[in-house]
């Protein structure tokens, strides 16, 4: 959003919705549920806490969801946490969405179109095309760094997203925003 007025909102179709869901249902995986009202998880275990919450660092996460209730509103993404033999399998009925595994627990489902690189340029245009630097770890955030006029990568990312960043910074952990910050204005 840029002023209360939301830019562009990209959802997954609701059949695809349901489909991921479903699967989660039958084959009892936990699943992430991003709508345009909240985040959910279903079918928490062990791997969200330590992965997704933890790792991640993601609060604000509502467990007490039924899953019915998480398709009410349009969904924005789903996180279900599979393998990557079981995210191929996905693949055979989430059509043309987007599914990038940028952790090695799990995978996301987004619009064909909707990603950070894309939203970044959104939000440029919205803002008069102002200098832009994003930082970034995953491979989730490939396309937001090479959109920004300086893409930083975090000294913790993979090699193939340093490979596509203008610079590497310190790791999260070593403050690595705050140190790229006193680079620039140093």
């Amino acid at each position: 959003e840029v002023g209360g007025r939301c830019l562009r909102c990209l959802t997954l179709s609701a059949a695809v919705a349901r489909r991921v869901v479903a699967d989660a249902r039958v084959r009892h995986y936990p699943c992430c549920v991003v709508t345009t009202r909240g985040f959910s998880v279903y079918e928490s275990d062990e791997r969200v806490g330590r992965e997704f919450l933890e790792e991640l660092r993601r609060e604000g996460v509502d467990y007490g969801q039924a899953l019915d209730d998480l398709l009410v509103d349009p969904v924005l993404q789903i996180t279900p946490f599979v393998s990557v033999e079981e995210e191929q399998r996905l693949r055979e009925f989430t059509g043309e969405c987007r599914m990038l595994r940028w952790h090695p627990g799990f995978t996301d489902i987004t619009h064909p179109d909707a990603d950070k690189g894309q939203a970044l340029k959104l939000l440029k245009q919205a803002m008069g095309n102002p200098y832009t630097i994003a930082c970034g770890d995953g491979a989730n955030d490939v396309p937001m760094l090479e959109a920004a006029d300086l893409g930083v990568a975090m000294g913790n990312a993979a090699g193939d997203v340093k490979a596509r960043a203008d610079f590497v910074t310190r790791t999260a952990d070593e403050d690595g925003i705050g140190y790229l910050l006193s680079e620039i204005l140093n």
